[in-house]
């Protein structure tokens, strides 16, 4: 992924409603796409990157690849049109009423030259439990044209005119999602909700998407953006949209004052590094040859398993101390948090959370506690009560972990309860402050409560210990 610099209850009364939900945009004549399902190809299943190494069908789930074509349009002076065709994933409930309405449209990130979806990586296992739909699209030209070496069979028709058509690419398959002609690549649901993301490189062309192109065509409802794209000047933004930067993108820079006061916010999650310990260990990672090679997809139950056992630095030195391991401080609570915020307000106008900034010394670095931790921001509950440092402006894009001396350790916290019921409230404070979703607070629950602080214990990150939780869970 690219650093910053080279490249984000029961409704009561009809009338309540909708003098509560914000206003949508007119939609415009966005140009309607052909679809079609992929071949086979070489190897009978697509090129992920991230978003596909577990068993959607064990997970209640429908993953399948499309090819989307037309003619796209730039935003340049003059406008030139030029015909394309690129390729979605797309994952839906296999179940129709389980489908929330709501779908998540992942810009690629191309920064490896080939497509890739972090988002899916720290989002899917709150996303799946909720009913979220998924559509990953291939908005670049070097993603397109690259597949190709991979399979030439599958991708042979891919066709990319450039990177000044992207935008309307990307359009053009969002509106392929919620108003398709022909075949649709929902199936059987329909869709009431498109809130598009993207993560370092296409954080950034995301925010160009703002504002060259989002008024234009008006097919996306809501964005989240990710560590990238240093713009904070939307004075005439139409959806809702969270800018939430990880620690290494937080700069000084005050949003334009002119900024929709009731759709833009800035989210400064402290703490969290570009890439991470969740992305550089996940079993995606770990399993990515495999997925590459032979199609393998690890079971959904393991995949649970890790992300519940996943750790923020409470068991002490590990691979978190190195670049390889990344900074363990959870930006996915945080992601989850963005998207059901974002969709709450589509849903029923319900106000966007509105966390402080972060502190800044007076040459605009941010400012440091007494433990080495970012002061200000959106604080997840890890930092708030914390047992390590978290280094994630190091290792270039990964961070590291430090955890604290035993002594250390012992004087904050003398014994576990006082530690724990430190981290509940903080976790209590979270919920109220609407930057963490109940399903996760209760798995941090959790896994404070098979904590030992101000001991270290044994890892558990596989589940080879399950543990419990007292009191809370």
């Amino acid at each position: 992924m690219n650093h910053r610099r080279s490249r984000l209850g029961v409704v009561t009364a009809v009338l309540g409603v909708l003098a509560a939900a914000w206003p949508r945009p007119a939609r415009a004549a966005t140009a309607h796409p052909t679809v079609e399902e992929a071949p086979a190809g070489l190897h009978g299943f697509p090129f992920t990157l991230g978003c596909c190494y577990f068993d959607y069908g064990e997970a209640g789930y429908l993953l399948k690849e499309y090819f989307v074509s037309g003619t796209a349009k730039t935003y340049t002076d003059p406008s030139t049109t030029a015909p394309y065709k690129t390729r979605i994933l797309v994952a839906v409930p296999s179940d129709p009423a389980k489908f929330n309405g709501t779908v998540l449209a992942e810009w690629e990130n191309v920064t490896a030259q080939v497509p890739a979806e972090p988002g899916m990586v720290w989002m899917h296992y709150y996303m799946l439990r909720k009913g979220y739909g998924y559509a990953a699209v291939v908005a670049q030209k070097v993603g397109a044209d690259n597949i190709k070496i991979w399979d030439p069979v599958r991708y042979e028709t891919l066709s990319h005119p450039g990177d000044d058509y992207s935008y309307d690419i990307f359009s053009q398959a969002v509106d392929a999602l919620k108003d398709p002609i022909g075949l649709s690549p929902m199936g059987d649901v329909t869709v009431e909700r498109v809130i598009g993301y993207g993560q370092s490189q296409s954080a950034g062309r995301l925010n160009n998407y703002l504002v060259l192109a989002q008024n234009d065509a008006a097919v996306v409802d809501g964005m989240i953006t990710q560590a990238g794209g240093s713009n904070k000047s939307f004075p005439d933004l139409q959806i809702p949209y969270i800018q939430l930067d990880t620690e290494e993108a937080i700069d000084a820079v005050v949003p334009d004052a002119a900024n929709p006061s009731d759709l833009y916010r800035l989210w400064e999650v402290v703490g969290t590094a570009h890439v991470g310990n969740e992305e550089t260990q996940s079993p995606g990672s770990v399993t990515l040859p495999l997925a590459l090679t032979i199609g393998t997809q690890i079971p959904w139950e393991l995949d649970q398993q890790y992300w519940e056992h996943s750790h923020y630095g409470e068991e002490g030195p590990g691979l978190g101390v190195t670049c390889v391991g990344g900074v363990e401080m959870p930006v996915r609570y945080a992601l989850d948090a963005a998207l059901d915020a974002l969709d709450r307000n589509l849903i029923d106008g319900t106000s966007l959370p509105s966390p402080p900034r972060a502190l800044f010394n007076p040459d605009g670095s941010i400012m440091k506690d007494e433990h080495g931790n970012a002061m200000g921001g959106l604080r997840l509950p890890p930092i708030e009560v914390p047992v390590a440092t978290y280094n994630a402006t190091t290792c270039s894009l990964f961070g590291n972990t430090m955890p604290f001396t035993p002594d250390k350790l012992f004087a904050l916290y003398p014994t576990n309860a006082d530690y724990a019921a430190k981290m509940y409230a903080a976790i209590d404070d979270a919920l109220a402050a609407r930057i963490m979703v109940p399903e996760d607070a209760d798995e941090l629950r959790r896994k404070v409560g098979r904590s030992l602080i101000p001991l270290y214990r044994p890892s558990t990150q596989f589940g080879i210990e399950p543990g419990g939780c007292p009191g809370r869970c």
